[in-house]
């Protein structure tokens, strides 16, 4: 389960971490996105949730600033992991290009990328999600 956070830093924002909590006792595994608070580590996981953290926003005030920051926090946040068949397809992409494709510890010795997505055309895009469609399609439907 993936939650992005625009706003605050979790577990700093009280709602969207007892939503975590409940996901995580639910049996889910948990990923949050959210921007840093100071001295927060880019990656952390705590208490059974992982949370990844970007730099937050510089303070802004009134209308036009907050289009700003809204801006600054949704391509912070344009990244999708993406599955692949397996590790050396894995090794493949994240070799490749690394403006598109990288990866985090959280994703070590599982086979999905993840992927930056302002980088991607369209074509590029429904090549990976078909590509991600196929490693877990039933058998039937692959034609």
């Amino acid at each position: 389960m993936l939650i992005i956070v625009q706003n605050l830093p979790v577990p700093l924002d009280r709602r969207v971490w007892q939503e975590s909590l409940a996901l995580r006792d639910a049996g889910y595994v948990v990923s949050v996105v959210c921007p840093k608070a100071p001295g927060d580590p880019d990656y952390e996981l705590y208490e059974g949730v992982h949370l990844h953290k970007y730099a937050p926003p510089p303070a802004t005030r009134g209308v036009l600033s907050y289009v700003v920051e809204f801006a600054y926090c949704w391509v912070r946040t344009s990244v999708l992991a993406v599955r692949v068949a397996n590790e050396p397809e894995k090794q493949m992409l994240l070799a490749s290009d690394d403006e598109k494709f990288f990866t985090e510890p959280h994703y070590n010795g599982f086979p999905a990328v993840l992927v930056r997505l302002a980088e991607l055309d369209a074509e590029e895009l429904t090549e990976l999600l078909t590509d991600a469609w196929r490693t877990k399609a039933p058998k039937k439907l692959l034609k």
